[in-house]
């Protein structure tokens, strides 16, 4: 005697099984997606960066040309020259940490300014995180003008970076 089985039921269980399956494979396949795109966007943010370089030399040009920076302005016809220092910004280290406001992390910058007529006359000026101690990671040397009241002289500023 032979029992009869229904073909329906059997379908069933193979049909449930494989949707479950799916089901599964798909969670799966998608977790792999999301992780693999994360792990894409951190490697893409990590190699694509602004280099410290081109940083370094945009709060520079800052530092000698802007109106609320070191450069010196005229307030007689209200004109900023660029690559004019003007001597008594760098009395104290007030106008550079206006100009540049520095958080923790940021780049740290000590401004040193000479005449070359007289090579002991100097004056300093840094951030407020700069530390004496740590070697500069950069040095920048730039002849400037500098203006000291209503005498002109020929300069040098130097720019040393700190990260």
């Amino acid at each position: 005697m032979q029992m009869k089985r229904s073909k329906k039921g059997e379908e069933s269980a193979v049909t449930a099984w494989g949707t479950i399956a799916m089901v599964v494979y798909l969670i799966y396949v998608s977790i792999v997606a999301v992780l693999l795109i994360y792990g894409m966007m951190s490697f893409k943010n990590n190699t694509v960066g602004i280099p410290d370089s081109v940083t370094t030399r945009v709060i520079f040009s800052r530092f000698l040309m802007a109106e609320d920076c070191l450069a010196y302005k005229d307030s007689s016809i209200a004109r900023t020259d660029g690559y004019v220092m003007d001597w008594q910004h760098f009395e104290n280290n007030d106008f550079l940490r206006k100009c540049y406001s520095q958080i923790k992390g940021d780049l740290s910058f000590r401004l040193t300014i000479e005449k070359h007529s007289n090579k002991d006359e100097g004056r300093t000026i840094t951030t407020s995180l700069y530390r004496d101690a740590q070697l500069p990671l950069v040095k920048i040397i730039r002849p400037i003008i500098i203006r000291d009241g209503n005498q002109i002289v020929d300069g040098r500023l130097t720019v040393e970076v700190q990260q």
